[in-house]
């Protein structure tokens, strides 16, 4: 088991090696990678929590894993990192479903007119002439 602990580890230093990011930084980018791979997989839409449901679990197998590193000589482990790490991966994707869920709502306020956003018209911008070109049968 030792081993299997050893090898993810040194899989995660190069992996954040080799791509210059910290080991946080990947849990927050393959936490949402991960989430939109199973929503895709599992033909849910952005807010369903199902897809979450197995990043939890990539996650949860990570941390075991950085708890059984704790047996290793010269290896540490403390319940702040495991914290920080959990909410780092499940955190984003949490917010991605619940701004998903919330987006209707959010919609209805801007056509009552709480908020507007001005933008100038289309037609502001577009100077080119237009022809009309017979198409082929």
């Amino acid at each position: 088991m030792l081993s299997i602990v050893l090898a993810w580890e040194t899989f995660k230093d190069w992996l954040s090696a080799t791509v210059h990011l910290t080991h946080w930084d990947l849990h927050v980018i393959l936490g949402l990678a991960f989430f939109f791979a199973f929503g895709r997989l599992l033909r849910r839409p952005l807010t369903a929590f199902l897809p979450l449901l197995p990043v939890a679990l990539l996650e949860l197998g990570n941390e075991t894993l950085d708890f059984l590193r704790a047996y290793i000589p010269h290896w540490d482990w403390n319940l702040h990192d495991t914290v920080i790490e959990v909410a780092l991966t499940l955190g984003p994707p949490l917010c991605v479903i619940l701004l998903a869920r919330s987006w209707p709502a959010l919609a209805s306020l801007a056509r009552r007119g709480w908020f507007r956003l001005r933008f100038p018209t289309r037609r502001a911008f577009i100077h080119i002439r237009t022809r009309t070109i017979k198409r082929l049968k």
